[in-house]
């Protein structure tokens, strides 16, 4: 579903170049939970900026559902982002001045040149499921400023989803909650995986919740190192995220 193959990105350091990704190469199949670790300053913001085109990057190849994005015009890229991929956020990126239908609406309004009471009233019902499985029914009408961290990144993730995007990109999501509303963002995402089959690409330098992940790839250097799978045991795969950490400290 999403392909990245050899991937190379480097920025300019007064009169030398560093190299941020070198040569990266993952996969993350259809409905597939990925998290993606590494030190401070491994590539891993860089890579996911990557994926969208918010930064071209020097060589390589990121195929999304067959599609070199490499090739993609500004106008393919704009339609990319408000269509195929979903973003979440640190910082949730919420307008304070909507209610959580309107802030869920918002890609879908962007996405619709023409627009009729019928789609609104379409994308309006989306948005009120995609909330009441986030366990968010009861606050529809309410405004950001009157909710929890961890709800306002379930709206956030609402939000992510009106345009059914083939993939989730989430930018250290739990990184700003408690470990109260951070499980709920986490129990989101499992929701997702079960209930919608979207693939999700998660940056976290938790082990906790990578631990919840199909896969774990970890970034060192601007390469991935080790790529471990979930075996069904997170208890396990998390002493496993330790050993990787640790031997990549001692290389």
């Amino acid at each position: 579903m999403l392909e990245i193959s050899n991937l190379k990105k480097s920025y300019k350091s007064g009169n030398s170049n560093l190299q941020v990704l070198r040569n990266l190469s993952l996969k993350v199949e259809e409905g597939e939970f990925v998290s993606i670790m590494g030190s401070s300053g491994s590539g891993k913001s860089t890579l996911l900026n990557c994926i969208c085109r918010y930064i071209d990057y020097e060589s390589g190849l990121i195929n999304l559902k067959g599609n070199d994005i490499g090739k993609f015009t500004e106008e393919d890229l704009a339609t990319m982002r408000n269509t195929n991929i979903g973003f979440i956020f640190q910082d949730y990126m919420l307008l304070d001045g909507l209610n959580l239908i309107e802030n869920t609406c918002v890609p879908s309004i962007i996405s619709k040149m023409k627009k009729t009471n019928t789609m609104y009233e379409s994308m309006e019902e989306k948005a009120k499921n995609l909330l009441n499985l986030f366990g968010l029914a009861e606050k529809m009408d309410s405004f950001p400023a009157e909710l929890s961290g961890g709800q306002r990144q379930r709206v956030s993730i609402a939000r992510s989803l009106i345009n059914s995007p083939d993939i989730i990109l989430a930018d250290e999501p739990t990184g700003n909650l408690d470990s109260k509303s951070a499980n709920e963002v986490i129990d989101s995402f499992t929701r997702i995986k079960k209930d919608l089959n979207t693939s999700i690409l998660m940056v976290t330098h938790d082990m906790y919740y990578a631990s919840y992940s199909d896969k774990v790839f970890i970034l060192n250097k601007g390469e991935i190192s080790k790529v471990l799978v979930n075996k069904g045991n997170r208890k396990e795969l998390q002493d496993e995220i330790v050993e990787a950490f640790a031997n990549m400290d001692r290389s």
